[in-house]
C-alpha cells in the first residue's frame, strides 16, 4: 500500500487495510502508485509492478519508468497529461497502451490526482487499472469504418499541424450562376497565417474572406467555384499583387456537394517562380542573341527584352569609349523622348566616380538622392528619367559598357532585380564582343577562303603522325582547298592519312615535314614523287605551337613544266650547235669568199681600164656596174665577217683619239656622191674622243646608208651631233617611211627585217643595224631608235668621251 496521506490508524487496522486494498487491487486488476514532485521520489505497489509484467522491486521505482514501456506513439499523450496535472488541481484521466517485457500489449487507463502531504509537499498519486479487455470488447463492438474514420481524423488533426505548407477548409459561396464569388474559413493550420500574413483569428471569427480581406483577387474565387461546381480537385500556380507573392495551390472537394467545402492546400513559390522567370528572362536573351551577329541589334534585342521583364520605362546600353557613353539603341515605352547620342562622362562627376569604381550605381528618386548631382539631375528629368540602375561593365580594370534600367516615377529597386540587372549587362556586354569578335573573325576567314580556293597552287595543313619511337610515319590531311586534288591527284582527302591513300609513299616526305614540324624552319624546296608520278615545287611552313605537330604545305605540280624545261634545254642545246654550226659556216664561207671576189674586183678593174683606153665606152659602163655589185658583195661579205667575229666575242677595236665631226663630216662627203639626196650636218664643238676609227665610221655609214636607202630621193638627211657631261651624242633624222611601232623594239637584232610592202623593194639581210648596235656596245655606249610611220625616224647613238677599250 502506497504511503498513507489521509489517515493515520493503529497497527491493527493498518493491517487489515493492506490486505483489503491488496484484495480490491487484484480483483480490479489495478496498481497504485505515487510520486512525490519535490524529492522526486516514487513508490509503486505491487500489483502495479505485475501489471507492467515485472516482479516486485524488479527496477527501481521512479517517475520515468512508466514511460519506458508506453507505446511510441502515446507515449507524448502520457507525458503531455502529466505535464498539464502540474498547473491543474482537477483528477485526470488518460488511457495508453505498453509493450510489456514479453512483447505483449495491454491498454492501460491511469487517474492522477495532485494532492499535498504532511509537509505540504507536492504529490501526484495515481492508480492505474489494465482494461485490456474491456478495450478489446470495445473495439469489437465499432465498425471497421468508425475505427479508420477515428483514426483518420486524429492522424488529419495531427497532420495538419505539423506540415509545411498552408491548409485550410473553407465554404465557398456562389452566385446564382454557380460561379465563386466569396468564401468563408472554415479550418486553416498556423502555417496559413506565416504564407498570407493574414489573421487566422479573423478569417475564423465567422466572417467572409471580402469581408475580413476585401483586396483578395476574383481569380482566387472563380477557381475555387470550379472545384465546387465540377466536384474534381484542381491544383494551379497563381500569383497574388496583393501579397506579392506566387502560391502552388491544391484544391479538393471535402464533404458532401451540397456543402461547398473545400480543403486548400498550397505554398508559396515566388522564389522558385523569380528564379523560374529570372532564368527564363537569361535563356530568352540567349536564344534571341544565339543567331544575331550585329552589335547594335543585340542590344536593341536585349533593351526590349529587359525594359519588359523588369517592367521598366525605359533600358539601353551604352558602350563607354574613353570619356564618353555611346547610346547606340534605346528602348523606351511610347511617349518618352529618346536618349540616343554620345555623353560625355566628366560632366557627371559623382555618376563617373561611382560607375569607375564598377559598382552598380542606384538611384531610387533623382529628386531626394543625395548620390546625383544637379548636373545629372538636370539632365535626367527632361527624359523623365526619375528612377535607374546604371550597372558598369568593368574588363581588365576599364569600363567597357554600362546597362541602365530607368523608370518614369520613384522605385525601390530590389537586390534580386539589381543582381539580374547586373548578369544582363555582363551577358550583353560579352554577346557584343562575340558579336564583333566574330564579325572580325568571318571577314578574315572569308579573305581566308577566297584566296585559300582562289588560287592555283595547291594547299593543305596536314598533322605529323609518329610511332612509339618517335619516327614520322604518316601524316593525316586536316584541311584542303579546291586546287588541292589538281596539283596531286588525292580524292577526298580530308581525314585520311598519306599512307591510307598512297602506300608506297616516299620515306623522304617523312623526313622533310617532320623537319619543318618540329624546327619550324620554313622550307622551299622542288621534289619528285614516284608514288605519285609526279614532281613538285613546294613550300612548307609551320602552323601552330611545336606539339601541334602540324605543317602547312603550299605546292605546285611542276611535272609539264619539268618536261617542258627538259625539251626546251635539249631544243636550246640542238639549236645552239645548230647556230654555232651556222656561224662556222658563214665565217668559212665568207673568208673563203672573200679572196676571190677580191681577186675578181681586180680583174674587173683592169678590163675596165684597158676597155675605156681602146674606146669601148658601152662595155666600160658595163664593167662599172659589175664593180658596184662586186662592191656590194665585198660589203655583204665584210658584215658577215663581223658578225662572226661578234658571235664569236672576237671583234676587235683599234682605240686612237678621234675627231667625230671630222668623221661625220668624211662619211657624208663619201655617201652624197653616190646618192641624190641632201645632207644637213648641225654639229656643235665636240671633245675628242678614245674610239676606233674604222669601226664608229662604219657606224656612221650604216646609219646614213639606211637614211637613204628607206627616204625618197630629194628627201633631207640631218646630222646633229652635241657634247653632253660625260659623252657626245650623234643623231641622225630621216624623212623615210618610218618604222611600224612593234618592229622598234627588234630592229636592232641579228637577221631582223620590217615586214612592210614599201620597204620589202629594198635589198638587205637585217645585218647592219645588228652590226651597228654591237660596235657602239663594244665602245660602252648606247643606240636608240624613234620613228612614226610617213614621218621617218631618228637613229641616236651615245659613246663615252674617255673610256678604256682595252
Amino acid at each position: 500500500m502506497p504511503e498513507n496521506i489521509a489517515a493515520k490508524g493503529g497497527k491493527q487496522e493498518g493491517q487489515l487495510l493492506q490486505t483489503l486494498h491488496d484484495y480490491a487491487e487484484e480483483i480490479g486488476n489495478l496498481g497504485t502508485w505515487t510520486w512525490n514532485m519535490e524529492t522526486n521520489k516514487a513508490v509503486y505497489s505491487d500489483n502495479m509492478f505485475r501489471l507492467f509484467g515485472m516482479e516486485p522491486g524488479e527496477v527501481e521505482p521512479s517517475f520515468d519508468t512508466i514511460p519506458k514501456f508506453v507505446h511510441p506513439d502515446d507515449r507524448q499523450r502520457l507525458l503531455a497529461g502529466a505535464g498539464q496535472l502540474k498547473e491543474n488541481q482537477q483528477p485526470i484521466l488518460i488511457g495508453y497502451r505498453i509493450i510489456r517485457k514479453d512483447n505483449e500489449v495491454r491498454y492501460l487507463t491511469n487517474k492522477l490526482k495532485l494532492v499535498r502531504n504532511s509537509n505540504h509537499e507536492r504529490v501526484i498519486i495515481g492508480v492505474t487499472q489494465d482494461v485490456t479487455e474491456a478495450k478489446l470488447e470495445e473495439y469489437a463492438s465499432l465498425s471497421l469504418k468508425e475505427q479508420t474514420v477515428q483514426q483518420t481524423n486524429d492522424k488529419y488533426q495531427e497532420l495538419i499541424s505539423s506540415i509545411d505548407e498552408g491548409f485550410g477548409v473553407a465554404e465557398v459561396i456562389l452566385d446564382d450562376k454557380s460561379n465563386g464569388v466569396d468564401m468563408r474559413w472554415l479550418l486553416l493550420n498556423p502555417q496559413f497565417e506565416r504564407l498570407t500574413g493574414l489573421s487566422r483569428e479573423l478569417l475564423l471569427s465567422g466572417k467572409t474572406v471580402r469581408e475580413a480581406a476585401p483586396n483578395i483577387e476574383d481569380k482566387w474565387y472563380d477557381k475555387y467555384g470550379d472545384v465546387v461546381r465540377r466536384n474534381q480537385p484542381m491544383r494551379f500556380e497563381e500569383y497574388s499583387p496583393t501579397f506579392d507573392k506566387w502560391y502552388d495551390v491544391y484544391v479538393f472537394p471535402t464533404d458532401a456537394p451540397e456543402l461547398k467545402h473545400v480543403g486548400i492546400l498550397f505554398q508559396d513559390i515566388t522564389e522558385r517562380k523569380r528564379r523560374e522567370q529570372q532564368q527564363e528572362y537569361l535563356l530568352k536573351i540567349s536564344d534571341a542573341l544565339g543567331s544575331v551577329s550585329s552589335p547594335v541589334v543585340i542590344e536593341e534585342i536585349v533593351t526590349n527584352t529587359a525594359m519588359n521583364h523588369f517592367k521598366a520605362d525605359r533600358c539601353y546600353y551604352c558602350e563607354v569609349d574613353g570619356d564618353s557613353a555611346i547610346i547606340r539603341r534605346d528602348a523606351a515605352r511610347a511617349g518618352l523622348s529618346p536618349v540616343v547620342g554620345t555623353y560625355p562622362l566628366n560632366s557627371f562627376v559623382t555618376f563617373k566616380n561611382v560607375v569607375d569604381e564598377g559598382q552598380p550605381f542606384i538611384v531610387d528618386n533623382v529628386y531626394t538622392s543625395g548620390m546625383v548631382d544637379e548636373h545629372l539631375r538636370t539632365l535626367c528629368i527632361p527624359f523623365q528619367i526619375i528612377s535607374f540602375i546604371a550597372v558598369p561593365v568593368v574588363k581588365s580594370g576599364t569600363v567597357v559598357g554600362i546597362l541602365c534600367l530607368v523608370q518614369s516615377t520613384p522605385r525601390d529597386w530590389m537586390q534580386s532585380e539589381i543582381a539580374l540587372a547586373v548578369e544582363t549587362a555582363q551577358r550583353t556586354w560579352a554577346a557584343v564582343e562575340n558579336a564583333n569578335a566574330e564579325r572580325a573573325l568571318r571577314q578574315n576567314e572569308q579573305k581566308y577562303r577566297t584566296l585559300f580556293d582562289s588560287i592555283d597552287e595547291g594547299y593543305c595543313i596536314i598533322q605529323m603522325i609518329y610511332d612509339d619511337d618517335g619516327k614520322a610515319v604518316d601524316w593525316l590531311y586536316l584541311q584542303v582547298n579546291r586546287a588541292f586534288e589538281l596539283n596531286n591527284g588525292l580524292h577526298d582527302a580530308e581525314g585520311k592519312t598519306i599512307v591510307e591513300m598512297a602506300p608506297d609513299i616516299e620515306g623522304k616526305w617523312m623526313e622533310i615535314y617532320d623537319k619543318v614540324a618540329k624546327t619550324g624552319e620554313p622550307l622551299r624546296f622542288e621534289e619528285s614523287s614516284d608514288a605519285l608520278n609526279r614532281i613538285f615545287s613546294l613550300y612548307a611552313f609551320r602552323i601552330g605551337e611545336e606539339h601541334e605537330r602540324k605543317v602547312a604545305v603550299i605546292f605546285t605540280d611542276i611535272t609539264e613544266r619539268k618536261k617542258t624545261d627538259e625539251a626546251l634545254r635539249e631544243n636550246e642545246k640542238q639549236l645552239r650547235m645548230l647556230l654555232r654550226q651556222r656561224d662556222e659556216f658563214i665565217g668559212v664561207a665568207s673568208h673563203e669568199l672573200k679572196t676571190p671576189v677580191t681577186v675578181m674586183k681586180a680583174y674587173a678593174e683592169i678590163v675596165q681600164e684597158r676597155l675605156e683606153k681602146l674606146g669601148g665606152t658601152e662595155d666600160g659602163k658595163l664593167l662599172a656596174r659589175l664593180n658596184k655589185q662586186i662592191d656590194r658583195l665585198t660589203a655583204l661579205i665584210n658584215d658577215l665577217l663581223d658578225t662572226t667575229k661578234i658571235s664569236e666575242g672576237q671583234l676587235p677595236l683599234n682605240p686612237e683619239p678621234i675627231d667625230l665631226n671630222e668623221l661625220l663630216q668624211e662619211r657624208i662627203e663619201e655617201i652624197r656622191r653616190m646618192a641624190s639626196h641632201k645632207f644637213n650636218l648641225k654639229k656643235r664643238s665636240l671633245p675628242g674622243i678614245n674610239a676606233d676609227r674604222e669601226r664608229i665610221g662604219q657606224v656612221i655609214t650604216n646609219l646614213l646608208s639606211n637614211a637613204i636607202k628607206y627616204s625618197p630621193a630629194d628627201a633631207t638627211v640631218t646630222i646633229i651631233s652635241e657634247a653632253n657631261c660625260n659623252t657626245v651624242t650623234v643623231s641622225i633624222c630621216d624623212e623615210g617611211y618610218g618604222i611600224p611601232e612593234e618592229a622598234l623594239d627588234r630592229i636592232f637584232e641579228r637577221f631582223f627585217r620590217v615586214s612592210n610592202n614599201a620597204m620589202d623593194t629594198f635589198p638587205g639581210m637585217g645585218l647592219g643595224l645588228y652590226i651597228t648596235a654591237q660596235i657602239i656596245q663594244k665602245h660602252n655606249g648606247s643606240i636608240s631608235v624613234s620613228s612614226k610611220q610617213g614621218e621617218g625616224s631618228v637613229f641616236t647613238f651615245t659613246l663615252p668621251i674617255n673610256t678604256d677599250l682595252t
